[in-house]
């Protein structure tokens, strides 16, 4: 198993480099060819994605309690809410007039995907 391999990171914060002048780094000179940090990049793109998902396929029909952060941007009857693990977790507004938003609440998880799990309220 490669060190990249070992730590099973399931979300990382990534960005091509490019040079901003004034900094010491504009100065540094980098013959590195833009395909092979394109390929790296990807690799760690691909490396992530698989692992995220692995990681979410661990907590399939679990119940997880998790923090309500707000309403989806994409359906207004989905809650958005936060694992103990920082997964997103999505689930049903199963009554219109109770705001659930900023309440820890018992979700069993029904659904997997690579960005997040799906699930209904307990």
């Amino acid at each position: 198993m490669k060190n990249r391999e070992k730590i099973k990171y399931n979300q990382v914060f990534t960005f091509l480099y490019s040079k901003r002048e004034g900094t010491p780094a504009a100065k540094i000179q980098d013959n590195t060819p833009k395909e092979e940090i394109q390929a790296r990049f990807d690799m760690l793109v691909d490396l992530v994605q698989k692992n995220a998902y692995e990681l979410n396929c661990k907590d399939l029909d679990k119940e997880v309690d998790v923090l309500v952060e707000g309403i989806s941007k994409r359906d207004p009857n989905i809650y958005e809410a936060k694992s103990p693990k920082n997964q997103t977790v999505h689930f049903e507004k199963l009554d219109s007039n109770v705001n659930l938003i900023g309440k820890i609440v018992r979700v069993k998880i029904s659904d997997v995907k690579t960005w997040y799990l799906f699930g209904k309220l307990v």
